[in-house]
């Protein structure tokens, strides 16, 4: 009985302590996708890919297209966000999946690789779609970071629809 008791006090406790709690961390930035169902910030990944010591924020937008209709295709986008005194909402670089096929959904998974090259500079990783209509399931790719950062994958890696079970 006693331990009941005890168990139920607890209980009411915690209810009353988590009641009461308050967040008072502050809102220092925020950020929309280009339109709705975009999916923007659906992965994020912290990582320097300028290599100035500052972390970026790099942010996943899978369902983003060119026409900004939702729905139309699912073709995928990457901002960049450089980190520093100042953080705006306007991108430092961007990687859109306009070049690829209608459904390669870049942006649905980004990943922070570390220094996978040995550069000195933080990588990045995504993995998008293949077409449907050949038999490539998966592109892997890696971006290497630097001063000099581009949108062309530094490093792909295929997979088959044979080699998926």
């Amino acid at each position: 009985m006693k331990l009941k008791k005890n168990f139920i006090f607890t209980i009411c406790f915690l209810f009353v302590a988590f009641l009461f709690a308050e967040n008072h961390m502050q809102l220092i930035w925020q950020q929309e996708g280009e339109f709705v169902n975009s999916y923007y910030g659906y992965s994020i990944a912290s990582i320097d890919f300028n290599g100035d010591s500052i972390d970026d924020l790099v942010v996943g937008s899978y369902k983003w297209n060119q026409s900004g209709l939702p729905g139309s295709t699912q073709q995928g986008k990457i901002y960049f966000y450089y980190g520093g005194t100042v953080f705006d909402t306007i991108p430092d670089l961007t990687i859109d999946g306009s070049q690829y096929n209608y459904y390669s959904m870049i942006g649905n998974h980004i990943v922070n690789c570390g220094d996978v090259n040995g550069d000195g500079f933080d990588d990045f990783g995504s993995i998008r779609y293949g077409n449907y209509t050949s038999n490539i399931k998966y592109f892997i790719e890696i971006f290497f970071g630097g001063t000099q950062c581009d949108t062309i994958p530094d490093f792909q890696k295929i997979i088959y629809n044979n080699d998926v079970n």
